[in-house]
């Protein structure tokens, strides 16, 4: 039955009054909900068609007929079913094996943002995407079908009734039930029992999160019960990452006595079902029942583990050595046993990754035999053995002779060809590394004295022997100096103090020592005084060189003051008068009255008078007044 819902004049009445008192109480309960909508930030915004819409008209009168008690109070979930029933119906087929109820924290999803167009009474919307791929009782399924009476199926598990039409799925089921005429199997029932989102409410979904951690959130919201007050808001998350099924119930309220609900899931077949539940006189009572209600309540299902593989149990691994002159060795490595969850499991046999027989010889390093088992539902599992064969044996190594040269010339070394080094090994795979005690490149040239080449042989297994080469340079050259005379002016009436020398010497090595008559920082008097150096190496080699220290004395300083100043070019009136005071300083030098220094005084004296000395600049002044006092200092004057 396709075409829209026909109401009878009464009922429309009926209905219209209790449109306006649904109303009411859908906006109280979506602020009191628990569920309320707020910022989500990976919105997966889903268009879906009105027209998809399927529409199952059952009138009133039929509803209120079959719908009269015909059970009361809590309802078992099967007349008499036992503990002992229960358990034997868990152990069916592996893909149907039962979840795993527990209860969780009351914790709700935001209110998705894609709605559920054109809602209409007993109606089914079919194959909305999933957005990824979900696991119910182990079959892969992509769609989901959304049941306006508070349940869902998936992908094209939509019953139909003896014309192929949809069933309407208005009255709720007991679960598990396998033979349910005229009901669905394959269910998720958040709530399923009469409701009217026609009447108020809304029903929206959404996918939330990134691969591999999506989630599916179906919400109901507000929706009326028939014939009742009662109403229903409650959400199911289904989650990619471990296929667990969460149903947030913030309100599930009936009022009408003989309405009943069902929450809960059960598998494609209906053999298996999970609820929450609880154990009265050995008989389970489940959310199943009359004038059911729950507010703020959340249960998890949690699929079962699958079917676990078997463990393959190895023998411990192995370690010994090569046998002696050889690069192999025989070991015994025993068998490998297995573990399984259900018996008849057994061991396959091992595998060399060499592919030879496991009682031949094991070569040097690792080999690994792979141990495999399999169980009757042909599960496999491998574990490895190891068996590591360690070469512990050394090479051995001979070093070339020794050698004894002298430098190259005007060298500190000497180039040579050290040669090589020979080794064996049981193994043959050897390698020989040359190491100077001075750690340059073998092919560097030797420094003049000792250096030793120490040749080390290295097996693959990192086994290691050294012998020694010793290489001898010695030094036959003398080092090199040459001397440049030194000339400055005195400082003082003692003369003046020569703090460096200009040498410039040295060796094919180094200077290790260097001497001279006079050593730097001697006082040296005027005039002219020679001095020797002479420098040394380590090899005992050594040579001289000499050199003259020049100290001017008042009287050429004087002269040299004089002939500066004629060369500034001074005016008559301005450069005379004080050349012609130095002059007169130079003429009475050598009287014991000291004339000299009275008229290098006169010189000051008009050099700091500046309309005297106008014609000079500051710093012209400064150097000539430097000058002039160093004489004075000379002079020995006051």
């Amino acid at each position: 039955m396709l075409s829209p819902i026909v109401f009878s004049r009464l009922s429309n009445v009926i209905k219209t009054g209790l449109t306006s008192v649904f109303a009411l109480a859908i906006l109280v309960s979506c602020s009191d909900s628990g569920i309320a909508p707020r910022e989500v930030t990976n919105h997966s915004v889903v268009e879906l068609d009105p027209a998809r819409m399927i529409k199952v008209v059952v009138p009133d009168a039929v509803k209120q007929a079959e719908n009269e008690p015909s059970f009361s109070g809590n309802l078992s979930v099967s007349a008499n079913l036992t503990v002992s029933e229960l358990t034997a119906n868990a152990s069916a087929s592996l893909a149907d094996r039962s979840y795993t109820k527990s209860k969780v924290p009351f914790a709700p999803e935001p209110a998705p943002v894609n709605f559920v167009p054109n809602l209409a009474d007993d109606g089914v919307y079919p194959g909305i995407p999933i957005g990824f791929e979900f696991e119910f009782y182990g079959k892969p399924v992509s769609t989901f079908n959304v049941y306006m009476n508070g349940l869902i199926t998936f992908d094209s598990n939509i019953p139909l009734d003896d014309n192929g039409e949809p069933l309407a799925l208005w009255t709720s089921q007991m679960i598990p039930d396998a033979v349910a005429a005229g009901n669905a199997n394959g269910i998720i029932a958040l709530g399923w029992t009469d409701w009217r989102p026609d009447l108020g409410g809304s029903i929206s979904f959404e996918t939330r999160g990134v691969a591999p951690d999506r989630y599916l959130v179906i919400q109901f919201t507000g929706l009326p019960e028939n014939f009742g007050s009662g109403r229903l808001t409650s959400q199911v998350i289904l989650s990619e990452a471990n296929h667990t099924i969460k149903i947030n119930t913030a309100q599930l309220r009936m009022t009408k006595f003989n309405n009943r609900a069902t929450q809960g899931i059960e598998n494609l077949s209906g053999a298996l079902a999970s609820f929450d539940s609880s154990l009265v006189s050995n008989v389970w009572r489940a959310r199943v029942r009359l004038g059911f209600s729950l507010t703020n309540d959340a249960v998890m299902f949690s699929p079962p583990p699958p079917n676990k593989a078997p463990v393959t149990l190895v023998p411990g691994n192995i370690s010994i050595n090569t046998a002696p002159g050889s690069c192999s060795a025989a070991a015994t490595v025993g068998y490998a046993g297995v573990t399984d969850d259900a018996p008849g499991a057994t061991v396959v046999g091992g595998v060399r990754n060499d592919g030879l027989p496991l009682d031949a010889l094991y070569p040097k390093g690792v080999t690994t035999i792979t141990w495999t088992s399999i169980d009757i539902e042909e599960k496999t599992s491998s574990a490895n053995q190891l068996v590591t064969v360690t070469d512990a044996e050394k090479p051995s190594v001979t070093a070339p002779a020794g050698i004894d040269a002298v430098n190259d010339p005007l060298k500190g070394s000497a180039v040579l060809v050290a040669g090589n080094a020979s080794a064996l090994d049981n193994c043959g795979e050897v390698s020989i590394t040359p190491t100077r005690s001075d750690n340059l490149e073998l092919s560097a040239p030797f420094p003049v004295g000792l250096t030793t080449v120490t040749w080390t042989a290295k097996d693959g297994s990192g086994n290691s022997a050294s012998a020694n080469q010793t290489v001898l340079v010695r030094d036959v050259e003398a080092p090199r100096i040459t001397a440049s005379d030194i000339e400055l002016d005195a400082t003082s009436r003692s003369g003046a103090v020569v703090e460096s020398y200009s040498l410039v010497f040295g060796d094919n090595v180094r200077v290790v020592q260097v001497s001279c008559t006079q050593e730097p920082g001697s006082v040296f008097p005027e005039g002219t005084t020679t001095v020797t150096c002479t420098v040394a190496d380590a090899a005992g080699h050594s040579a001289s060189a000499t050199f003259n220290v020049i100290v001017h004395g008042a009287a050429d300083q004087i002269v040299a003051l004089a002939g500066y100043m004629e060369t500034l070019g001074l005016t008559g009136g301005a450069g005379n008068p004080m050349i012609n005071q130095l002059r007169a300083a130079l003429t009475e030098i050598d009287n014991v009255d000291g004339n000299s220094c009275k008229k290098l005084d006169d010189f000051l004296r008009m050099l700091t008078d500046r309309k005297k000395s106008s014609e000079l600049s500051y710093a012209e002044m400064f150097e000539i007044l430097d000058d002039a006092k160093r004489i004075k200092a000379v002079l020995g004057c006051a």
